[in-house]
């Protein structure tokens, strides 16, 4: 795939993406079906980016090269010139921005890689429990590790092993690398970005009521929640015990856990909204912009092929031997000692006529 190809397929994905991401804000953000919305968020990253291709190849819904011209002029026969490569400029910022993202990942990485090896470690059956001597850094998991302070640990390792366990267990991990892929190849979308709140909401919620249903007193829990509101987290792959939205999160425990089954058919507006979706990168500007960004240059159009165009010729006198027109080479066939007259005539012709008669 080349990179002109890839930003096409963010672009365009990223369109999808936002769209179902309002309709699932619109509907479904506020439920109290975690597992489910889970399950309709993924389900909507694997659509927009998964969708596209499919359509594209079998419906063709990039604008071919005849849609138009930009920045395009004749200068000759079958001959371009154009000025700014602005789609390449473009090209060039994105791959920026993908780079960006993807170093700032790799270095969280790092950093959690560094606090997990540097801690004390303990083994929980199939998990292991990092201790650090810092008391900055809020409680979270990543992969296989619960990483939490000794203070937090003497103070609610309990209520903190309970909630952190669940993530482990739901493998929640994997969401947040999907969903941190999804940024770095689409960071110019506000909607991946918000998506990946979402997901990390649904996270905390599902956890929240883990904890509660280990026979946890709520209060407790919530008041251990504000009190780890201000350590340090790592939002690009972990999931941290202070994740934000406290309010929210006290809210869906303090919720009626009933709901109506009927709720759930809301997502079925999620597939006309992918239509629409789909159906205005069919848009004629729209399928040429893409179309632009796929190629990585400026689209040109086809000359007309019943119209024959010849090199412009440059701006010079027409000069007649004795009535006749000629060229430069007869030109140099004159002798000037023969030459009988000359005169110039400038109203038959914009560019001049020199008259040249010989003995």
């Amino acid at each position: 795939m080349s990179m002109g190809t890839m930003l096409y397929y963010s672009v365009a994905g990223g369109l999808v993406l936002a769209a179902l991401y309002l309709v699932y804000k619109w509907c479904m953000s506020g439920e109290r079906q975690f597992v489910f919305n889970r399950a309709t968020l993924i389900a909507i990253y694997i659509v927009s980016f998964s969708l596209l291709p499919a359509v594209d190849a079998l419906c063709h819904i990039s604008a071919p090269a005849s849609s138009g011209i930009i920045n395009v002029r004749v200068v000759g026969a079958g001959a371009y010139y154009k000025g700014i490569n602005w789609p390449g400029v473009l090209l060039w910022i994105y791959l920026a921005g993908v780079a960006a993202m993807a170093v700032a990942t790799i270095v969280t990485y790092i950093r959690i890689a560094s606090i997990v090896r540097s801690g004390e470690h303990l083994r929980i059956g199939r998990y292991t429990v990092v201790l650090t001597g810092s008391d900055e850094i809020a409680p979270f998991s990543f992969m296989r590790y619960i990483v939490l302070s000794r203070s937090d640990y003497a103070e609610a390792g309990n209520l903190i092993m309970s909630h952190e366990l669940r993530h482990l267990n739901c493998m929640h991990w994997i969401d947040m690398l999907l969903a941190q892929v999804v940024i770095i190849f689409n960071w110019f979308n506000p909607a991946a970005w918000l998506m990946r709140s979402e997901l990390r909401a649904v996270h905390e919620y599902q956890a929240d009521i883990a904890v509660l249903n280990t026979g946890a007193n709520a209060r407790e829990y919530q008041l251990l929640l504000i009190r780890k509101a201000m350590g340090k987290q790592f939002p690009a792959l972990a999931n941290c015990l202070n994740h934000s939205m406290l309010r929210k999160r006290v809210d869906m425990m303090l919720a009626d856990r009933r709901h109506a089954p009927l709720r759930k058919l809301r997502t079925a507006l999620l597939i006309p909204a992918a239509v629409v979706a789909v159906a205005a990168l069919n848009i004629p500007a729209v399928g040429a912009a893409l179309n632009v960004m796929r190629t990585g240059q400026l689209v040109r159009k086809p000359l007309p092929t019943n119209i024959n165009i010849t090199p412009a010729k440059a701006n010079r006198a027409t000069i007649t031997l004795n009535g006749e027109v000629i060229d430069s080479e007869r030109m140099n066939e004159i002798e000037p000692s023969q030459i009988k007259s000359i005169s110039v005539d400038k109203s038959s012709n914009p560019n001049g006529q020199i008259d040249i008669y010989t003995k």
